[in-house]
């Protein structure tokens, strides 16, 4: 089969098997054995557990600091469980004013002595430049300059490619993540955003389009020509609101897709084995995408 049929047939697949757990189909859930042994994200990254906990907490807040704050501290640690904590402790999720009365900065290191902060599968590290610094100091001196490079007028009024811009300038916080801290952002009311103005592809999304054929160069144009692809064909029933796969989306399926199509090919480094867990809730969307 030719990569690109290869690929439309695994995005088709890959929301077949969200739709028949959205609805309570007992498993197995496909007829493609990969797809329905190993653990592949959603098509729509709006979906999976992370955005859907990220969303929660943007949209719960009050102003375009919290908004990018949150984003922010979500994704620097991709941890559920740290800001349930503080969730617990605080009655609400982190706001601006934590970072000047000194909350933030001590829930970060009275909580990083108890449990780990950051997901096991993130490779964030305080690097050379901060030797001999703890992961939670790390945290709390990036926040700080997060705080000083993000938290203004500047910055939440800027197109998203220049707020990618900013976002890159914070240690560690290369092209991907950066992305994933900008398409949260997006996700809240304060500072919507439309996830087919601006993408850049992770390497994992590379990887796919490089399985596709594709050269780096093309990715933009790429991606564009794929999303057309799957118009009108795949969409999310948001509030009555069709939505169709946006470019972010899109940078999602090639990501899944490259270790797709590593597995169909039989390479080793295979997704992690697919453990289900009952039938989803109904998942919550951005406000701005039904109006």
């Amino acid at each position: 089969m030719e990569p690109i049929e290869l690929y439309k047939r695994y995005v088709h697949e890959r929301q077949m098997v969200w739709e028949r757990r959205q609805i309570g189909l007992p498993g197995p859930w496909s007829d493609d054995p990969i797809l329905n042994e190993l653990k592949f994200c959603n098509n729509f990254r709006v979906l999976d557990r992370g955005s859907q906990y990220v969303l929660k907490m943007v949209q719960d807040a009050h102003t375009k600091g919290d908004v990018v704050l949150r984003a922010f501290l979500y994704r620097f640690t991709n941890m559920e469980v740290v800001w349930e904590v503080f969730l617990h402790q605080h009655g609400r999720w982190p706001i601006e004013e934590d970072l000047s009365n000194g909350i933030l900065e001590r829930f970060i290191l009275e909580t990083g002595e108890r449990m780990n902060l950051f997901n096991p599968a993130y490779l964030l590290s305080p690097g050379m430049n901060n030797k001999g610094m703890t992961r939670p100091e790390w945290l709390v001196k990036t926040m700080y300059i997060a705080e000083e490079e993000l938290l203004h007028n500047e910055f939440y009024s800027a197109p998203m490619a220049e707020k990618h811009m900013w976002l890159r300038g914070i240690p560690r916080c290369a092209d991907f993540l950066a992305m994933q801290v900008l398409t949260d952002i997006g996700y809240s009311d304060v500072l919507p955003q439309d996830e087919d103005e601006f993408v850049v592809p992770g390497l994992g999304a590379l990887r796919g389009l490089d399985a596709l054929g594709y050269h780096s160069r093309q990715s933009i144009s790429a991606m564009r020509d794929l999303q057309e692809h799957f118009s009108g064909s795949i969409v999310l029933d948001v509030k009555g609101t069709e939505r169709s796969l946006s470019l972010m989306d899109i940078q999602n399926t090639l990501c899944e897709f490259g270790k797709y199509h590593r597995a169909v090919s039989g390479v080793r480094s295979r997704p992690r084995k697919f453990h289900p867990a009952g039938t989803p809730a109904d998942p919550i969307y951005p406000n701005h995408w039904s109006v």
